[in-house]
């Protein structure tokens, strides 16, 4: 994930009065995605918002007796650990190709199945989650933005539009935004991973004081437990 799945801010609720010029509809559009994506990297990508994704359980040696290579095993029983930490919800179940709703979620991301039997053990990865012989998992996940980084998302927005449109008023450093037929351009070689602007800078020094790129998390290279959906027949 190289950004935020959902917007911290939206134009309507949170800009109407940031002095954003009538008629820059498509450049307050742009600066708000950049001004939040520069602000999540910044941040060390701790504000996702709310992503969803679908993922197939899978194993590639041991358990069951799954004879064909395309075959993969689940660790068994009726429950069964997400791949993340940070999921709000599961929204969807699919075993062979069928909705399925006798389970229960448990925070952080436990899956228990209640209807008395286990969890499949073995699916085809060949084919799609909508056949026969698979199972998968779709859910949400991610954490909401504060309100420390929405208004900093609200004041780099408004200087980022500033900058665009020639406003004199604007704070960001000369020559550190550019516009493109695709959006706006923000360049902080020169900053040094700050913005320029006073009060976001003393809010990224507030919940990122080390200026880390992401947060740290263990991740197992032998973890295959999990894979995401395939793309059949492309």
């Amino acid at each position: 994930m190289s950004g935020p799945c959902t917007p911290w801010i939206e134009e309507d609720e949170d800009l109407v009065e940031c002095g954003c010029p009538d008629g820059q509809q498509l450049v307050v559009q742009s600066a708000i995605i950049t001004a939040v994506d520069i602000l999540y990297n910044l941040s060390g990508r701790r504000w996702s918002g709310v992503c969803q994704e679908t993922k197939r359980p899978c194993q590639s040696t041991g358990g069951c007796s799954c004879s064909d290579f395309h075959l993969c095993y689940c660790i068994g029983g009726d429950q069964i650990e997400l791949p993340r930490t940070n999921v709000t919800s599961v929204d969807a179940i699919l075993i062979d190709g069928q909705p399925f709703t006798d389970f229960l979620f448990y925070s952080p991301n436990w899956l228990v199945r209640t209807d008395g039997d286990i969890w499949p053990c073995c699916q085809d990865l060949t084919l799609p989650s909508t056949a026969d012989g698979t199972w998968a998992v779709t859910y949400s996940y991610g954490v909401e933005p504060t309100e420390g980084a929405k208004n900093a998302a609200r004041v780099l927005t408004t200087e980022l539009v500033k900058a665009c449109v020639g406003e004199a008023s604007c704070r960001i450093p000369v020559g550190a935004v550019s516009v493109t037929k695709r959006g706006v351009t923000y360049d902080l070689s020169a900053n040094d991973g700050f913005t320029g602007i006073t009060e976001i800078d003393m809010w990224l020094k507030a919940v990122n004081p080390k200026g880390r790129r992401q947060r740290a998390r263990l991740i197992s290279p032998d973890d295959t437990r999990w894979i995401p959906e395939p793309i059949v027949g492309s």
